[in-house]
């Protein structure tokens, strides 16, 4: 497996990268083999290679041949960490939730109380009646 770096970020993981050079006769851009190539088409995007520049302001890639088996076992890692992490967040906010339902059926009792109070004081219910 080859890995193909650009701006310190994999662009791509692939078994066969697509070598491209210029085809003179026409100036489109061919595929080849690595020894005759002037770039790397990754996506329908260009990449410099080696330092060239011959396709133009392209980004430069640098190609690293890879071990398919560890990419793999480093990906599965990463999403059952993204998984734990998720889940341990879901139990927060769903702690937090059920914190603030609390908060503000106190609030509203304490609400509810003020206003029969009120009621109460207002049509002589209250201590004076």
């Amino acid at each position: 497996m080859h890995a193909i770096f650009s701006n310190g970020a994999v662009v791509a993981l692939c078994d066969n990268p697509r070598w491209v050079r210029v085809k003179p006769e026409s100036g489109a851009w061919i595929q080849t083999n690595k020894d005759h190539a002037e770039a790397l088409a990754v996506n329908g995007k260009l990449y410099n290679i080696n330092g060239g520049t011959a396709a133009g302001d392209a980004p430069q890639a640098i190609v690293t041949e890879e071990d398919g088996g560890e990419y793999i076992f480093q990906a599965r890692a990463t999403i059952q960490r993204n998984r734990e992490d998720s889940d341990a967040s879901f139990v927060v906010l769903e702690d937090t939730m059920c914190d603030l339902d609390a908060i503000t059926d106190a609030r509203v009792t304490a609400v509810e109380d003020a206003i029969c109070d009120l009621d109460m004081a207002i049509n002589g219910g209250g201590a004076g009646a």
